[in-house]
């Protein structure tokens, strides 16, 4: 009787391991991606954009590129692309979303960019395709990765080569992160395309909108305990707390231009967090917000006026 009476605290600390354990596997795991450039993962993940990302392959193809990787604060290896520009003007870094990459998210951006003049560099985040790690952290160690990158940049087109942060969801809020931090002093603008406020913030609004796990949408629960359990977890095995880092503690520190994008039907991440970070930042700023656009997609809904801001805010902050 007495071992039976034993084995019950013992059966539920294995079962709030094993749980948290999971629970953090699904929140914050490592992600490969299927290949992107396959037609049928094109159809089924992008078919708004097929014709437009397989143009975009088509032409990437025919350019000169360079890979290359940095090692991270924390001794990960970390990949990246150069795309160079003739006599380029500066250079782009871009940070894709969570459970993305750079070609789901930043493919129909790089000619663009290009155009203008513009070198780009697309990333894997950490725990994402071929750069290491073994846990996601919604920016709050991705952001000391942007600083990686931006030395690279720095130290190899110079001190005075203009350079600009881009980010898209998650890596949108990994770059409003970074812009507190001490970067080399050619950093220029940050282009924030639909980014959440914080860790916390963006899972407790999908718990409670949506159902988790957020790729399923499926089960509604109460967000405040389910995030104090996974904030146990996070801490000891990812080495973050859902609440480290936050948009609205970096902005009102930021000296770097920023412009916000964010469609207002987005249906992940809500509207109302850009508008938070506009109105916390303390630099010069812009907000574009575009109907019936949802998550990621402004640009793809309202091509004209996204670019036409875009393009003016890189002319603007490039002089």
């Amino acid at each position: 009787m007495k071992k039976s009476l034993l084995l019950i605290p013992a059966a539920l600390g294995a079962a709030f391991v094993g749980g948290g354990l999971v629970l953090l596997e699904k929140t914050c795991g490592r992600f490969q991606k299927p290949d992107f450039f396959d037609p049928d993962v094109l159809d089924r993940e992008a078919p708004y954009k097929k014709e437009e990302s397989l143009a975009a392959r088509d032409w990437l193809f025919r350019q000169p590129t360079e890979e290359m990787t940095v090692t991270s604060f924390d001794g990960l290896k970390l990949w990246g692309m150069l795309v160079p520009a003739e006599n380029a003007k500066g250079t782009v870094l871009c940070m894709h979303g969570w459970h993305g990459d750079w070609k789901s998210n930043w493919l129909c951006y790089i000619r663009f960019f290009h155009d203008r003049g513009y070198n780009v560099v697309v990333t894997n985040e950490r725990a994402h395709g071929r750069s290491e790690g073994r846990f996601i952290t919604y920016g709050v160690r991705e952001r000391k990765d942007v600083a990686t990158w931006v030395k690279w940049i720095a130290d190899r087109f110079g001190k005075d080569h203009p350079i600009f942060l881009a980010g898209i969801s998650m890596g949108s809020a990994t770059v409003q992160m970074a812009s507190a931090l001490d970067l080399p002093g050619n950093v220029r603008g940050i282009y924030a395309d639909c980014g959440y406020t914080s860790p916390y913030a963006i899972m407790k609004s999908v718990i409670e909108s949506f159902g988790f796990p957020p790729e399923t949408r499926k089960y509604k629960l109460p967000a405040r305990p389910l995030l104090a359990y996974l904030n146990v977890f996070t801490k000891l095995f990812a080495g973050f707390g859902l609440k480290d880092c936050s948009t609205l503690e970096a902005l009102p520190e930021t000296k770097y231009p920023v412009l916000f994008v964010h469609g207002l039907a987005d249906d992940f991440v809500p509207s109302y967090m850009s508008e938070e970070g506009y109105a916390a930042c303390a630099s010069e700023k812009e907000l574009v917000l575009v109907p019936d656009a949802v998550h990621t997609r402004a640009w793809f809904v309202d091509r004209p006026r996204v670019s036409e801001a875009l393009g003016a805010f890189l002319d603007k902050y490039t002089k």
